[in-house]
C-alpha cells in the first residue's frame, strides 16, 4: 500500500484565512429579540456562530504561545427587548448584505409610495366633489 503525504498550508496562512472570513462574517454586528429570531428559525444558526467564538477564544488561549490569533468577536446578540439592529462595523467594504437589504427596502418604499399616491389622489377627489357640490 502507497502512502501519500499530504502537503498542507502553513499554520499562519490558514490563521490569516480564518481571520479573513471572520472579519467578513463580522462586518455586520446583529441584535436581535430572542423570540424573533426563533420566530424566523436563526436560533441554530445563532447557536453555532456562538459555538464558533467560543472554540476561537479556546484555540486563542491554547496556542497563544504558537502566534495564533483568530479572530473572537461576537457577531450576535439576543435580546429580551422587541430589537432588531442590524450594525455595520466595517465600511471600507459595504458588506454584501447590506446592499441587498438596501435594495429591497427600496422596492418597498417605492412600492408603498405609489400606492399611497394612488389613495391620496383617490381622496383628493372625494374632497374636491365635496368642496365643489
Amino acid at each position: 500500500m502507497k502512502q501519500e503525504t499530504v502537503q498542507h498550508t502553513s499554520m499562519e496562512r490558514l490563521v490569516e484565512q480564518l481571520n479573513r472570513v471572520s472579519a467578513e462574517k463580522g462586518a455586520i454586528k446583529l441584535t436581535i429579540n430572542k423570540k424573533m429570531a426563533n420566530d424566523l428559525g436563526l436560533m441554530p444558526l445563532i447557536k453555532l456562530l456562538q459555538e464558533g467564538g467560543k472554540t476561537s477564544k479556546e484555540l486563542n488561549e491554547q496556542f497563544k504561545d504558537d502566534g495564533i490569533a483568530l479572530s473572537d468577536e461576537s457577531i450576535v446578540t439576543l435580546t429580551n427587548s422587541k430589537t432588531f439592529k442590524i450594525e455595520v462595523k466595517k465600511w471600507d467594504k459595504l458588506p454584501v448584505i447590506v446592499v441587498m437589504f438596501a435594495q429591497m427596502w427600496k422596492q418597498l418604499m417605492i412600492t408603498c409610495n405609489n400606492e399611497e399616491n394612488r389613495y391620496l389622489m383617490e381622496l383628493k377627489d372625494i374632497i374636491l366633489e365635496r368642496y365643489f357640490n
